[in-house]
């Protein structure tokens, strides 16, 4: 059984990753808090994804801590993170301002990835039928690869926590199917558009200073939350300084 002589056909679309900031310290730590952080996420991502579209139109694939949301517009995938953030931020709020509750961030790219169904199609010409089962499809469905993955996970970096990032490609080559044209790198996800009401702003006001009081806990309990080296403190501070400009912090 071998797939390497199989070129696959590569298409455009839109792709969303979206990650629990420090599962895998937390996986360490505690699998019960890790448990409930991941399962949190992937519950918010299923419930969007059926709101928002129907089961073609998305696909999601599921990577432990995180999840890739790959559409053919940005809307979708817009959408879905929208959701998936309001979602998220409801439950973070009646949580303590400790760091057995991660938050999320996300970063949505452009550019190409493997056209799955006909790839799947061509694969499973290379296997003998005693293959072609529910399960083999689905796994088969599962080995993904295109730019825009690698896109959207290493910008997801580049979000603030609790934030969403629009990767370059995404602003150069992609379409909001709008007549606005996507300038702005941060999708503000507690509001429609980018421009935030008075009552949204005064949200995102109060949601930032609770994140701020989770980042001053880490820093105040180094040891718990495993943010004792110069390094690690120095990311805490910087994680601060994002969040305050995000949400629109003045002091």
């Amino acid at each position: 059984m071998s797939f390497t002589d199989t070129k696959p056909e590569m298409v455009f679309r839109y792709v969303g990753w979206v990650d629990v900031m420090g599962a895998s310290h937390m996986m360490r730590r505690s699998i019960d808090a890790a448990s409930k952080n991941i399962g949190r996420l992937h519950e918010a991502v299923l419930r969007a994804t059926k709101a928002v579209a129907k089961e073609s139109d998305v696909r999601l694939h599921p990577l432990t801590d995180g999840v890739y949301i790959v559409a053919d517009s940005y809307k979708a995938v817009s959408d879905i993170l929208g959701r998936v953030f309001r979602s998220y931020a409801h439950t973070y709020l009646s949580m303590k301002a400790d760091s057995r509750f991660c938050p999320i961030r996300a970063a949505i790219a452009y550019g190409r990835v493997v056209d799955e169904t006909k790839y799947l199609q061509k694969l499973l010409e290379k296997l003998p039928t005693r293959f072609h089962t529910a399960a083999t499809k689905a796994y088969l469905l599962n080995v993904i690869h295109g730019k825009a993955y690698a896109t959207a996970n290493a910008a997801e970096h580049s979000a603030p926590p609790f934030g969403i990032y629009h990767d370059e490609s995404l602003r150069d080559f992609g379409s909001t199917e709008s007549d606005n044209p996507l300038t702005w790198p941060l999708k503000k996800w507690w509001c429609l558009g980018h421009t935030a009401t008075e009552e949204q702003q005064t949200f995102a006001q109060a949601f930032g200073q609770r994140l701020l009081d989770h980042f001053e806990w880490m820093k105040s309990h180094p040891i718990d939350s495993e943010m004792s080296t110069d390094d690690e403190a120095k990311k805490v501070e910087t994680y601060k300084r994002q969040i305050k400009e995000y949400f629109g912090i003045v002091e």
